[in-house]
């Protein structure tokens, strides 16, 4: 974290204060859902990506722990992110570490996004077939 937020310490706290939220967030919606006695493979994704960006967004070695979810879930995010990490280590066109990261965490939330409505709009499309 220190390579991104420097020497700011508050922004760690920013940071890690989020993470906690959204872990929270998806662990209550865990606990409180419709059925719980099942487990759900989308809610079991998005707490593993939760956490594995928010650990260990600099390793790309990380990601391949992200494999075994498209098999459970598929998500376009997760399969940018298993496909883009290995540039965490280096792109001949772009030197700066942040300007790479940039390059792989904004297309993936955009990604999050569309398999969000996705699968907001799908019980719609089959109601109207």
């Amino acid at each position: 974290m220190q390579r991104l937020t420097g020497t700011q310490s508050g922004l760690s706290t920013v940071y890690f204060g989020l993470v906690a939220l959204v872990l929270a967030g998806l662990g209550l919606m865990a606990f409180f859902r419709r059925f719980a006695e099942r487990i759900s493979p989308r809610l079991a994704a998005a707490l593993l990506l939760v956490f594995t960006l928010a650990l260990t967004p600099h390793y790309a070695w990380y990601f391949s722990w992200l494999v075994p979810l498209l098999c459970l879930r598929w998500s376009f995010a997760v399969l940018w992110l298993t496909l883009a990490a290995p540039s965490l280590y280096g792109l001949p066109w772009l030197a700066d570490p942040f300007a790479i990261q940039v390059a792989i965490y904004v297309p993936a939330l955009a990604l999050v996004v569309v398999d969000v409505l996705e699968t907001r709009l799908r019980p719609a499309k089959e109601a109207l077939s």
